[in-house]
């Protein structure tokens, strides 16, 4: 489940982040943002894109939360972060986002509790998750030349690699599916 891939943002929050990176519009690469340039069918033609994101995309991330964290820690977290974007500051948001990732829906284990696991999963469906499918979306959506349609594909890594456990271990720190094992 993701609280931000459509619900409970605004249509004007529809192509925002809660993170500041995004491909640099430098006026040589790209003339305009590339929702913008996916809207307008300015897309390369017959070159597919692939985008997608981990289960665990949070665990090496989103440093604000401790392993050890617990429902005070992880709801001082999580109003701090919806306070950085307008779109999500608003009354409520917290406890929509505890909905959706309700900390007893997940086990503690591998070095972590369960709300640092519930916090690092809504963490990484804010930041990367939402948007590669938002980004999947406007790309296939787009419209190239006369009917042609651009090719999108999205993946979502789950399988846990098991040199991750050694690493865990060693280091007395979850990492679950994190950014960048795929």
């Amino acid at each position: 489940a993701n609280l931000t891939a459509d619900h409970g943002l605004p249509p004007s929050a529809a192509g925002r982040g809660i993170l500041l990176w995004s491909p640099v519009v430098d006026g040589v690469e790209l003339s305009a943002p590339t929702v913008e340039l996916a809207s307008a069918g300015k897309l390369a033609p017959h070159v597919p894109v692939l985008v997608g994101s981990n289960a665990d995309e949070g665990s090496l991330l989103f440093s604000d939360l401790k392993p050890d964290a617990n429902a005070t820690d992880l709801r001082r977290v999580l109003t701090n972060l919806f306070r950085l974007d307008p779109y999500l500051s608003g009354a409520g948001f917290v406890d929509k986002a505890l909905a959706v990732y309700p900390p007893s829906g997940y086990t503690a284990h591998d070095h972590g509790t369960s709300y640092w696991w519930a916090g690092i999963r809504g963490f990484g469906d804010l930041a990367m998750s939402c948007a590669a499918r938002r980004t999947v979306r406007w790309v296939s959506n787009a419209t190239l030349r006369g009917s042609e349609r651009a090719e999108a594909y999205l993946y979502f890594m789950q399988r846990k690699l098991k040199l991750t456990s050694v690493a865990e271990a060693t280091e007395r720190k979850p990492f679950g599916v994190f950014h960048g094992s795929e």
